[in-house]
């Protein structure tokens, strides 16, 4: 993002940058490219208002938004103070996010005085219903530009900071705290913003948007790496395994984490490490089988060192058990007491915005009646009571 018109190399990079995203399912349309035309983010919204018909055909009976329906959607948008805020309305409804509360205006083909809209539909990451664009050099209320957002169903989910390679990425990240202050994602559509990437062709980091520049922490600013640990910085690598479709709607979807901690300063949401993501794809497939021939389900180990993120890492783990059919319960265990109740109030906290249940239990008998109930979810204990059980 920036306020200062492009060199040809700049210009270069990023034509093939969208040129590659092109290659992996990304389209881009070019009423959304801004060295066509001219692009701001009223454009984005108009765009959006598109893709909410189309999402909302059937719940809309047909009938696309009016202006005063639209501009109902608009003002509950505007309440967005910021991207965390943003992050729990996108995974409302199991992840399919919604704005409800839409009256809708008087006409003869409409039956349904009001309305609640999809407007994410985290699921669909291999296509379907979604949508993916490329928007560039897209301009704001304050002058400034965006060099490229990345819109899933109409929505500005990823914002990518591009720099010269005699530029650094910290500089890219300084850009953005600098438009921050300028309030370019707070207060309004662009809010939306759940990922950030800063970009140069030899080296590429991504983060979480922070709620606010004062939320900014270098030590959430991580490198995509492949499955060994091998740091990936060509660009043309990033997107291939990074950016691509349907990695890029995961990040934002499956692999995003909503903190709704005690203390409301440490509320926020956060975009899990690459090796959190490959350890959750490995439990897939040997929960499935899918890794191996005979596709035979099987159990497994996860390694992980202090501080690398092993509640995260075990909360998603047991919200995926829990989600998918052949699952009735899941028990996670911890060895000491004083982790059981650390690691309920973790699992409750990220498990506010989820479809499951998280359970803690104050004795074996109490352990016993949680797992003799129906209803699927988590279930926090200590080693020693599942023992006592058995």
């Amino acid at each position: 993002m920036s306020n200062a018109p492009k060199d040809a190399s700049e210009k270069a990079y990023q034509e093939n940058f969208v040129n590659e995203l092109a290659k992996f399912k990304w389209q881009k349309p070019d009423f959304l490219d801004g060295n066509k035309q001219k692009v701001t983010v009223q454009t984005l919204i108009d765009n959006w208002r598109s893709e909410l018909n189309r999402l909302n055909n059937d719940q809309l009976e047909s009938i696309p938004l009016t202006d005063g329906e639209f501009a109902q959607v608009m003002s509950k948008v505007s309440q967005l103070s910021n991207s965390y805020e943003a992050a729990k309305l996108l995974a409302m409804e199991e992840g399919k996010g919604k704005i409800d509360g839409i009256y809708r205006d008087s006409h003869p083909q409409v039956t349904r005085k009001q309305i609640t809209l999809s407007i994410f539909k985290k699921a669909q990451v291999r296509g379907g219903e979604s949508s993916y664009q490329v928007a560039r050099e897209v301009q704001t209320p304050n002058k400034n530009r965006f060099d490229i957002v990345l819109l899933i169903n109409g929505l500005p989910l990823i914002n990518i900071e591009q720099k010269r390679t005699d530029k650094t990425i910290d500089e890219a990240i300084g850009q953005f705290q600098r438009y921050y202050r300028d309030g370019e994602y707070t207060n309004g559509f662009m809010a939306f913003s759940q990922m950030m990437v800063v970009t140069t062709e030899i080296e590429t980091r991504y983060f979480a948007t922070p709620k606010t520049v004062n939320d900014f922490n270098p030590a959430f600013v991580f490198h995509w790496s492949d499955k060994a640990n091998n740091r990936i910085n060509d660009w043309k690598k990033v997107i291939e395994h990074f950016l691509m479709i349907p990695m890029a709607h995961q990040m934002v979807g499956d692999y995003l984490v909503i903190d709704e901690a005690k203390e409301e300063e440490n509320r926020r949401h956060m975009l899990m490490r690459p090796y959190q993501v490959y350890a959750l794809q490995s439990i897939e497939g040997a929960a499935f089988g899918w890794d191996n021939a005979e596709k035979i389900p099987h159990g497994g180990f996860v390694w992980h060192t202090t501080g690398s993120g092993k509640t995260i890492t075990s909360f998603k783990t047991a919200l995926f058990l829990s989600t998918r059919a052949g699952f009735d319960k899941v028990i996670f265990l911890v060895d000491r007491r004083e982790l059981d109740s650390r690691t309920s109030d973790n699992f409750r906290a990220y498990a506010a915005y989820e479809p499951i249940d998280v359970d803690d239990t104050y004795s074996s008998h109490q352990l016993k009646k949680k797992l003799g109930t129906v209803k699927n979810g988590i279930v926090v204990t200590t080693t020693f009571k599942l023992n006592n059980l058995i």
